[in-house]
């Protein structure tokens, strides 16, 4: 019994040694987390659509402003990229990561193994769930984009009663892959309907894939199946330009038609500037709004301070009387 009582004391001893140089090294590891700056990892959706340039850029500044540290990797568009780079991410030591998520749908995973190591997830403009519909991340700056969708087409039935009689025939540039795309689009012919009526309001829909050629090719299917066009409306102003090419290639002119944008460029603003183009209006999403939000959030998640998991930003509606402003 002697022999059994030494050796439960000795693997007692034992383990609480154990036990303080976990807890030891836990707290050295935390301490030094703690004392350093704050890393921030973003996976980028892709830097070949402008808004994301400056969205970074936004980040950047705050970055210098407010002493945090930013990894950022672009994903070109590529979703299995983007969640590889979330990965490195993780192993890099980052604490909170930004995700504007290019497959809200096979994200979840990712997501989940980031927050499971401690790594806090701040989504941009999409939601991600998983498949029983549970939120994944721990944040989500969102987009009022239905709304401001009825904004603008509240704005283009005035423009139609003033130019067109009342009559709205619009080709629809759509992208069903996004989902604010969609909320949109359903808001800009709410809007219309309402400022015109349902019956002077005609909609054809396909998909402008959100590009510039793509939004040409669709464009030029619609006119030749239907010469009364005299509105389009594009998911977001890359397509849109393409509609515009694509109307112009035929000699229409502003007696002619409207086109309207979303998400606004700066060459769009130049258009819109103009006196005589087509694209008479788009809505303007500032990138610093987005960028203040999301790091607001993100560094408080990092510091363990509470927030509200969803806050929204809208857009702004871009016109003849307000652009001037919005390229300054």
């Amino acid at each position: 019994m002697s022999g059994k009582r030494t050796l439960l004391v000795i693997v007692s001893v034992i383990m609480a040694a154990m036990t303080l140089i976990g807890c030891s090294k836990d707290k050295s590891n935390n301490k030094q987390k703690n004392e350093g700056k704050i890393k921030i990892g973003i996976p980028l959706y892709n830097m070949g659509h402008r808004y994301w340039v400056d969205w970074i850029d936004e980040i950047k500044k705050l970055g210098i402003e407010k002493g945090f540290e930013i990894i950022s990797t672009d994903s070109k568009g590529d979703a299995a990229k983007q969640i590889s780079l979330m990965e490195d991410m993780i192993s890099q030591g980052c604490d909170v990561i930004i995700i504007c998520p290019l497959d809200p749908g096979g994200v979840n995973v990712a997501i989940k193994e980031a927050e499971d190591a401690g790594v806090r997830v701040i989504l941009s403009d999409l939601e991600v769930v998983d498949r029983d519909g549970n939120r994944v991340a721990s944040g989500l700056v969102g987009l009022e984009t239905f709304e401001t969708g009825k904004v603008q087409g509240r704005w283009a039935a005035n423009y139609a009663k003033n130019n067109f009689n009342g009559k709205a025939n619009v080709a629809v540039l759509s992208y069903p892959a996004e989902q604010p795309c969609l909320e949109a689009e359903y808001g800009f012919i709410e809007g219309l309907k309402e400022g015109l009526g349902e019956a002077n309001v005609k909609t054809i829909v396909q998909n402008g894939q959100a590009a510039t050629e793509q939004g040409m090719t669709v464009t030029e299917n619609i006119l030749s199946s239907n010469n009364d066009i005299n509105m389009l409306w594009g998911a977001n102003d890359e397509c849109a330009i393409g509609g515009l090419a694509a109307m112009e290639s035929r000699g229409m002119t502003e007696k002619d038609a409207l086109v309207c944008g979303f998400y606004t460029i700066s060459d769009v603003m130049e258009l819109i500037k103009s006196d005589n183009s087509m694209f008479k209006v788009s809505m303007f999403l500032p990138p610093r709004a987005m960028a203040d939000k999301a790091v607001e959030m993100a560094l408080k998640a990092a510091k363990g301070e509470k927030f509200d998991y969803e806050v929204k930003v809208s857009f702004d509606l871009c016109d003849k009387t307000t652009v001037d402003s919005m390229m300054e």
